[in-house]
């Protein structure tokens, strides 16, 4: 059988991801875009109304479920070191 490395022993051995785990991301959460439209009122036909609709929500989603890809990812290895650290005094 052959040797699992300490740190990847300890990985798969690491504790559910705590909730103040924040992964490395490449990039940062993109920000709230919005745009102003004017609606129509139903009853008179006319523009009365303005809403602000947010445009970029499947961006920002998409960026959501990749962070918790990468906690998923990132959180055994960050463990794992830290615990080697711990072990060899440092």
């Amino acid at each position: 059988m052959p040797e699992i490395s300490p740190l990847i022993y300890l990985a798969a051995h690491a504790p559910q991801v705590p909730e103040w785990f924040i992964p490395f991301m490449k990039t940062e959460r993109p920000q709230n875009k919005q745009e102003r439209r004017e609606c129509e009122s139903i009853m008179s036909g006319q523009k009365s109304s303005i809403q602000f609709v947010k445009v970029n929500q499947a961006e920002q989603d998409e960026w959501d479920l990749e962070c918790k890809r990468q906690k998923l990812f990132q959180w055994p290895l960050v463990w794992a070191k830290e615990q080697l650290k711990s072990l060899n005094g440092e």
